[in-house]
């Protein structure tokens, strides 16, 4: 049998995709860093699949990390 629950990278790039339209509006720097943020999150993904929270809180929480190490 399949696996029933998406995967937290699953969901992550699905919100990702839902924020395509956003990110096609922001302006040529602006869309940089809101790549360089989806690719924050990408990077903690594995951690991220053990939050119990809303994944956007997860993902929230891995991007404001990586800034902080920066």
């Amino acid at each position: 049998m399949g696996r029933t629950v998406p995967s937290f990278r699953m969901l992550l790039e699905g919100i990702i995709a839902e924020l395509s339209d956003f990110r096609r509006v922001l302006r040529g720097e602006d869309r940089t860093a809101f790549d360089s943020l989806m690719n924050k999150a990408r990077e903690h993904v594995s951690s991220c699949t053990v939050v119990p929270t809303h994944p956007m809180h997860a993902i929230f929480i891995s991007i404001l990390l990586s800034k902080r190490k920066n």
